[in-house]
């Protein structure tokens, strides 16, 4: 399972350039939503060697909160 704080982190790494600046409020609800998102895959897709084909929709791509 992936945790939160390493979303954040990661997200943090790719599109914050300055190390004194944070996500904004609508990126830290972001990360909850991926981390949970992350873990829901990796529970359907179960043991590791074991191939699945797995389809994601974001339903809601290009939606304001």
């Amino acid at each position: 399972m992936v945790a939160s704080y390493e979303v954040e982190e990661a997200l943090h790494r790719l599109y914050i350039a300055d190390p004194e600046a944070s996500l904004r409020k609508e990126d830290r609800k972001k990360v909850t939503e991926v981390a949970a998102t992350l873990g829901e895959i990796e529970r359907v897709l179960g043991t590791p060697g074991k191939r699945k084909r797995l389809h994601i929709v974001d339903a809601a791509a290009g939606k304001a909160y």
